[in-house]
């Protein structure tokens, strides 16, 4: 394999001024094939704002059973179970599209600021999880640009925050991954941003 500098990834988050780089969306049950499929099939999502530094860290989990002959030497391993996450930081805890991703749109209410007072926000917390939705991450480095895409996914992990002067408010995330009707749960998407010269 030839060596090439520009198939080393080294990311930051593909934002706009007005659109973070994490996105949700109804479910997607027609998996993108390519990139450019991929950003089509993510351009209605909702974007919410600033990741925190850690980025987004991307893990899967197989577990396996051993299969032993007579005398107990392992003569093959099988898939007992596959999970996948995603983990990020939200950074805006006052962001109606992050509260409403965490916790469900059920448990968040809100009412538009008027001329006499600002944008008011009611989160309920309980033993609620948030409904099946579709995730996406942008992300660039240079032209390069990448996707990370959940199709059929959910928040399952509680927060842990802590209201002080010297600190963010933020909201810890964990996606989990489920089979998205082709027995996968993650895509991933890559365009290297390289053309071909005339």
């Amino acid at each position: 394999m030839a060596l090439n500098s520009k198939e080393i990834f080294v990311p930051l988050a593909d934002q706009t001024p007005t659109t973070g780089a994490a996105l949700a969306g109804d479910v997607i049950t027609t998996i993108p094939a390519d990139f450019d499929a991929a950003l089509t099939a993510i351009q209605g999502f909702t974007g919410t704002g600033y990741l925190g530094e850690d980025g987004i860290t991307l893990s899967t989990t197989l577990s396996l059973t051993d299969f032993k002959e007579m005398n107990r030497g392992t003569v093959r391993r099988g898939l007992d179970d596959f999970t996948g996450t995603v983990t990020y930081t939200e950074l805006q805890f006052m962001n109606y599209a992050v509260l409403c991703r965490k916790f469900g749109e059920d448990n968040v209410d809100r009412t538009a600021a008027t001329q006499q007072a600002g944008q008011k926000i009611h989160l309920s917390i309980g033993p609620d999880l948030a409904p099946n939705q579709a995730f996406a991450w942008k992300l660039k480095d240079g032209d390069a640009r990448a996707i990370v895409l959940i199709p059929n996914g959910q928040v399952t992990n509680g927060i842990d925050v802590t209201f002080v002067a010297n600190s963010m408010a933020s909201v810890p995330t964990e996606v989990s991954a489920y089979d998205d009707g082709t027995g996968k749960n993650i895509h991933i998407y890559f365009d290297d941003g390289t053309t071909l010269s005339a």
